[in-house]
């Protein structure tokens, strides 16, 4: 009896361990689906991107990510899916338009670093996401958001051609 309530406990430590360890590993994939593989930034909501690359689905923080995997792919992705800024619904790429260089960027803060040697600190110029370019599925709350936030609206294809020249 006290074997076989003995085999029982260890089992049952055995099923809560393996539990433990599957719900550990869903919430360490949902935490990396929620995190841009490029600038390690959340992915944000209104300004996510995603798309096929190399067969695998990517999501990243915003279109200015995406630019550099069209890069690293030599333009071999499939389905590029923006996120609509004025409903955070997503939407096909190609059928948006975008707003580059507003002030609005979400995926960006001020970097402060400290130089190793003279120990003064100074802000971190380069930033992957800047100038910021966001999506709008409809080209009339792109002009209104260019508007109140500066900016230039543009095309997919011109904001695609940016990677061919890079």
């Amino acid at each position: 009896m006290t074997k076989v309530l003995g085999a029982v406990a260890g089992a049952a430590v055995l099923a809560v361990v393996i539990l433990g360890a599957y719900r550990l590993y869903g919430k360490v994939q949902a935490r990396d689906l929620s995190q841009c593989p490029l600038c390690h930034r959340p992915n944000h909501a209104l300004t996510a991107f995603s798309a096929i690359v190399e067969g695998k689905q990517v999501r990243v923080c915003c279109p200015r990510c995406w630019l550099t995997f069209v890069r690293q792919a030599d333009g071999a992705v499939g389905q590029p899916m923006a996120t609509d800024y004025a409903t955070g619904r997503p939407v096909e790429a190609e059928r948006c338009v975008y707003v580059e260089g507003s002030d609005t960027c979400p995926c960006c803060t001020a970097k402060i670093i400290i130089g190793t040697s003279e120990k003064v600190p100074a802000a971190e110029c380069f930033d992957r996401c800047m100038p910021s370019v966001i999506a709008f599925a409809k080209a009339e709350d792109a002009a209104a958001f260019a508007d109140r936030h500066g900016g230039v609206v543009i095309s997919y294809e011109t904001f695609l051609d940016e990677a061919k020249k890079r």
